[in-house]
C-alpha cells in the first residue's frame, strides 16, 4: 500500500460516478470566449468526497447481528456432546463482536473528521494532549451543540469505546485473569469478555443514538454546509436503524 495518492488522471469517457452520500464539486473552472463572446472552450477539475462513517456503522450493525446469531447457538449448545462446539461458537461471537466494536469506534472518528471538514474547522489543536477517544469527543463538541450536562458522560463512553478498539488494534497477547461471560459458567480470556455480544450491542446503540441526536443540533456558526450534511446524516442513520431492526427479525 502506498503512502500517497496517485496524481489526478483524466476522467474516463463515462464521466464520474457519484455514489449516494457522496458530494461533487468543481474546481479550477476556466471558460474561454471567442472575440464575438461565444464559448470557445474551457476546462474544469471535478472533485468528489464521500463520508465513510455510514460504511463503518453498517459493518458494526452487520457484525453485531452475527454475534447475536452465534450467541443464540451457544445458548443451545449444552451438554457434553457440545464440548467441542462451544469453544468454536465463543470464538465466532468474539470475532464478530470485535469487528462490531472497532467499527463503531471508526464510525465516531470518521463522523468527527467529516463534521470538522464541513464546518471548516481545523482539528490540529483540539484535544492534542488527550487520547483519540477524547479528541473525537472534543471535535464533535466543537461542531455540535452538545449540552454540557450530557457531555461528560458521553465523552467517557467514547473514551471507553476507543480503549476497547485499542485493545484490538494494539493487542499485547499477554496473560490476564479469567473474566466472566454471560453465556458461560467458565472464566474466559480477556478478548472474549471485551468483545462479547453485549458490548457490540452497546456500541451500535450508542453510534446510532449519537448520529440521530447530533444531526439535529449542528452549531449555527458553522454555516449551511454542516447543517445540510447533518440533515442528510439523519436520513442515513434512520435507514441503518431500520436495516438493523430487519436483521433482528430474521
Amino acid at each position: 500500500m502506498t503512502d500517497s495518492l496517485p496524481p489526478p488522471s483524466p476522467v474516463g469517457p463515462e464521466g464520474i460516478l457519484v455514489i449516494r452520500g457522496a458530494s461533487f464539486q468543481i474546481r479550477d473552472l476556466v471558460l474561454t470566449l471567442s472575440v464575438d463572446g461565444s464559448p470557445a472552450g474551457g476546462s474544469m477539475r471535478p472533485m468528489l468526497s464521500w463520508d465513510i462513517w455510514p460504511l463503518w456503522l453498517r459493518v458494526a450493525i452487520d457484525h453485531e447481528a452475527a454475534a447475536r446469531r452465534f450467541r443464540a447457538e451457544l445458548l443451545t449448545a449444552d451438554g457434553p456432546e457440545n464440548d467441542r462446539r462451544r469453544p468454536l461458537l465463543v470464538g465466532e461471537e468474539t470475532r464478530a463482536g470485535m469487528v462490531a466494536v472497532t467499527a463503531g469506534a471508526f464510525t465516531f472518528e470518521a463522523l468527527a473528521l467529516s463534521a470538522a471538514s464541513k464546518a471548516g474547522l481545523s482539528t490540529a489543536g483540539i484535544g492534542s494532549n488527550s487520547g483519540t477517544g477524547a479528541r473525537v469527543a472534543e471535535v464533535l463538541k466543537q461542531c455540535f451543540a452538545i449540552p454540557q450536562s450530557e457531555f461528560n458522560n458521553w465523552r467517557a463512553g467514547i473514551k471507553g469505546l476507543f480503549r476497547a478498539r485499542n485493545e484490538a488494534v494494539h493487542s499485547d497477547a499477554g496473560f490476564h485473569d479469567p473474566l466472566p461471560h454471560p453465556a458461560l459458567r467458565a472464566g474466559v480470556p480477556r478478548p472474549v469478555h471485551v468483545y462479547r455480544l453485549e458490548n457490540a450491542t452497546e456500541t451500535v446503540d450508542g453510534a446510532l443514538r449519537t448520529v440521530l441526536a447530533l444531526s439535529t443540533i449542528p452549531r449555527q456558526r458553522h454555516g449551511r454546509v454542516l447543517r445540510d450534511a447533518a440533515a442528510a446524516w439523519k436520513t442515513i442513520a434512520e435507514e441503518l436503524r431500520d436495516h438493523r431492526q430487519n436483521l433482528t427479525v430474521e
